[in-house]
């Protein structure tokens, strides 16, 4: 999990002069985390026909997909997203994915 510090100031007046500017700190959290499928993408067009679905979803962070490995396990980072959805993404585009727990 990330936090992220926003600062929000307030002015009483136009011209801000000592004491009149505070400044708060508001913390975002975002809870991230790292799901692991096992996949049928074998091959680098395979992740290019899955890529345009995954760079765009709203809560996917980060993804990527090892082709060395047997079970060509596609790794992400993300902000509360359902093992659910990743599946229906890529079986959308014709693919398998089986997440590993």
């Amino acid at each position: 999990m990330t936090e992220q510090m926003t600062c929000k100031r307030k002015h009483r007046n136009k011209t801000p002069g000592p004491g009149l500017c505070k400044t708060y700190f508001t913390p975002k959290t975002y809870c991230m985390e790292i799901l692991v499928f096992k996949t049928n993408l074998t091959e680098p067009h395979h992740i290019s026909n899955v890529e345009p679905s995954l760079n765009f979803h709203p809560r996917i962070i980060q993804w990527n997909v090892d082709l060395h490995d047997c079970d060509n396990i596609l790794r992400i980072v993300s902000n509360k997203i359902e093992a659910r959805e990743v599946q229906e993404l890529l079986s959308n585009a014709g693919y398998y994915c089986e997440e590993l727990e």
